[in-house]
């Protein structure tokens, strides 16, 4: 009889969630940005997109990485008040420009949007809800009472989950709210539904 000697495990690689960090080259410079409102330095590769140096460089993780070609929405910011998709801006591209994230929307979660969110129970899953809510607040800016049509040109996110019909019914109702009009629950969705 034969004993076999025990053989070590296969040690397996550790993958990192996301795209790798991009390190700054050599004699950078460091980027100044206007972020919710306060002045941050980045030393980021000035190609690096936005989303990569808000999540990873400066840890604003709201803004959420969904397919990386400005298709989905998951990462959708505010630049200079309109809605942008961080992944597709590079973030030299934002350093002149005011970028308001999720994060800096209302840090107490008293934006109409993200109180009727919550009252009609929108999210799903809620992976997606972030860039949604930012896309419905730059379209609420620019039509405070938006039609259906309006909502559909403008709120291009995907939602995997399809509330979509939640979706509408909460920009409505917080259309509703920032024009000091007691919001009404619509016709389609009940709140918990």
């Amino acid at each position: 009889m034969t004993v076999r000697k025990r053989q070590r495990p296969i040690e397996r690689p550790r993958i990192k969630k996301g795209p790798p960090r991009l390190a700054a080259t050599h004699g950078a410079s460091v980027l100044k940005l206007k972020i919710n409102g306060k002045s941050v330095e980045t030393d980021a590769d000035p190609s690096t997109p936005l989303l990569w140096v808000l999540r990873d460089h400066l840890g604003l993780t709201g803004t959420k990485f969904g397919c990386g070609v400005a298709q989905c929405g998951a990462c959708t910011v505010h630049l200079n008040g309109a809605a942008a998709r961080a992944c597709m801006v590079p973030v030299q591209a934002a350093a002149a420009l005011e970028i308001t994230t999720i994060e800096g929307l209302s840090p107490t979660g008293e934006h109409p949007l993200q109180q009727a969110w919550v009252e009609l129970n929108v999210p799903q899953c809620g992976y997606c809800q972030a860039g949604m809510i930012m896309a419905a607040a730059a379209l609420l800016k620019s039509h405070p009472k938006p039609t259906d049509d309006q909502i559909s040109a403008e709120v291009s996110n995907i939602c995997r989950c399809g509330t979509y019909p939640r979706i509408r019914a909460a920009i409505h109702r917080a259309a509703g709210a920032s024009a000091g009009t007691p919001p009404a629950a619509s016709p389609n969705v009940k709140a918990g539904a």
